[in-house]
């Protein structure tokens, strides 16, 4: 059988890198600025209806005004929010967070130390949010979110020592 050779590809020109450059600048911004829009939609959909809530306990013209305006607040927040879920169900938006995650990913490398303190902390914060669910300060967050929280981030840091001990790798 004959085998053929691949025919090695000519080095990339500095106009076809800066090309590519330029894409993936146009590909970021895009992505930029449709999470921004999403991120907008939650703030604005809140507000609207807050305002329509709030001003039903007024009397008088002012409601109508204020009711109207919070509708059209939730409208556009509405509007906003279709948008990035429209654009996340046609997996073209999810597509180019990707590859913006992996880009990342390959420029930074955390160092071991930073992932050992990180775990360290992670143990900390369980046994903090433990503790304080166990003594009932729960003003503000029900008990059982603490423990949930206190928990998940417990396990967390113990399987990252875990994963590295000369035990998991035996």
């Amino acid at each position: 059988m004959a085998v053929r050779k691949r025919a090695d590809a000519p080095p990339a020109t500095e106009e076809e890198l800066e090309g590519k450059k330029l894409i993936a600048s146009m590909v970021r911004e895009s992505v930029i600025k449709e999470c921004l829009k999403g991120l907008i939609a939650f703030p604005l959909v809140v507000a609207g209806g807050s305002l329509v809530w709030w001003c039903s306990k007024w009397h008088g013209s002012i409601v109508w005004f204020a009711g109207i305006t919070g509708l059209v607040i939730v409208a556009v927040g509405f509007s906003l929010a279709e948008g990035l879920i429209e654009s996340l169900i046609n997996k073209n938006l999810a597509k180019e967070i990707a590859v913006l995650i992996k880009e990342g990913a390959m420029k930074f490398q955390m160092k071991e130390w930073m992932k050992a303190f990180l775990g360290f902390l992670s143990i900390i914060g369980g046994i903090g949010l433990l503790v304080t669910a166990w003594e009932q300060a729960d003003y503000y967050v029900p008990d059982w979110a603490l423990y949930c929280v206190g928990i998940l981030l417990f396990t967390g840091g113990v399987t990252f020592f875990w994963t590295r001990s000369t035990f998991y790798k035996s």
